[in-house]
């Protein structure tokens, strides 16, 4: 279970790879 005294975490983003 996760400690609700710590907020949520946004999302991870994807890497972006340079074309």
């Amino acid at each position: 279970q996760l400690s609700s005294d710590i907020p949520p975490r946004p999302p991870p983003k994807p890497p972006k790879f340079p074309r």
